[in-house]
């Protein structure tokens, strides 16, 4: 698959079964997102996240990486990649610990991106290059001058849209991050839904209670596996009702891992809850 913007041709390539995202700026220079390849490679989520801070903190490394907003299915997203010319000086310095000896898969996976991912990897923009050149060549005088101008008005547009888009990215990834649980109104904002229209859609997942008129305690409450599972927690809180009597109430609160969950189910229907109710809380 290949996606062009004005300032990056993204493009998914197929390696050793797996497909890995290479991005490709104006200046010539390629990307790859590291999490594909760790996904590649088959490393754990906390292997991943080691890998993560080694490009960020090495003192090497970190003179290639660069942040960038990717297309996923849930969106634009920002990743982090490393450049190109760095990935064989990263893949070198994946230690195997005997874990990973352990599961051989991950040691071939491994040996094979070390040995031929860079050359595979750069030859995915080969064909576009020279379409492009010898597209440019055709084109007269007047021609070159407003794909020029052109091009400059779209760059203007993407650097408009990536000052909306990296904040929101970076404001899902504070909320993964975040010590503690999140309520579901802070939730449904950083997926830019509706609260309504979230509980509304887990209920009818079968995650979250409906209430009946006798038992509404149960009312958006989650259902023990998923508690059980460390996805939500339950906050219990009395407060005075109308007449002044103290009540008990129930707050559904998600944890980090079960921001996640959610996440998964709302990029199998493309963050679409039209069809529930925002007010049907």
């Amino acid at each position: 698959m290949t996606t062009m913007t004005t300032e990056l041709i993204i493009k998914e390539v197929d390696f050793n079964g797996a497909n890995i995202l290479v991005a490709q700026d104006n200046d010539g220079k390629s990307y790859v997102g590291v999490n594909w390849v760790c996904n590649g490679i088959g490393l754990t989520k906390g292997q991943m996240q080691n890998e993560r801070i080694r490009i960020q903190e090495d003192i090497v490394l970190s003179k290639g990486k660069r942040n960038l907003v990717l297309p996923t299915n849930g969106g634009n997203q920002e990743f982090l990649c490393i450049e190109l010319e760095f990935l064989p000086l990263w893949l070198a310095k994946i230690s195997i610990t005997p874990k990973m000896k352990s599961e051989n898969k991950i040691v071939d996976n491994l040996i094979e991106y070390q040995l031929k991912a860079k050359d595979v990897l750069a030859k995915a923009f080969l064909p576009y290059i020279e379409s492009f050149i010898q597209d440019y060549l055709d084109m007269d005088e007047d021609e070159r001058g407003i794909a020029y101008f052109k091009e400059k008005k779209q760059r203007k547009i993407l650097e408009l849209q990536n000052q909306e888009l990296i904040p929101k990215a970076r404001s899902f990834d504070a909320l993964i991050g975040a010590n503690g649980s999140q309520n579901m109104n802070s939730v449904a904002k950083s997926f830019n839904v509706g609260r309504g229209r979230l509980f509304a859609f887990l209920r009818e997942k079968d995650i979250l209670m409906t209430g009946s008129k006798n038992d509404k305690e149960k009312h958006n409450v989650p259902r023990q596996q998923y508690l059980e599972q460390k996805l939500f927690v339950v906050r219990e809180y009395t407060i005075p009702d109308a007449d002044g009597e103290i009540v008990n109430r129930t707050q559904t609160l998600v944890t980090s891992k079960g921001i996640e969950f959610i996440d998964k189910l709302l990029k199998d229907i493309n963050y679409d809850l039209e069809k529930f109710s925002d007010l049907d809380v």
